[in-house]
């Protein structure tokens, strides 16, 4: 089964902006394990205090990558 999801977030709040995407499949082999393969990238813009101010941080940033999965469920 072809799986995604994905979120936005911050709007000003603990970030600028924020957001993730997952891609992948999944695949249930009996009634209480499955396994997944995704590729997932997440994005954040964050910055803190004056541009002027030597204390100021910013971080904007793009982390992307693989995930392989297995789950149980009872």
């Amino acid at each position: 089964m072809f799986t995604s999801s994905g979120d936005i977030g911050g709007f000003g709040l603990a970030a600028k902006l924020t957001g993730s995407l997952k891609l992948g499949v999944s695949y249930k082999f009996s009634e209480h394990w499955d396994v997944s393969a995704l590729y997932k990238g997440t994005y954040v813009d964050y910055s803190t205090g004056d541009k002027a101010d030597k204390s100021h941080f910013e971080y904007k940033t793009i982390t992307h990558g693989p995930i392989i999965s297995a789950s149980y469920q009872f």
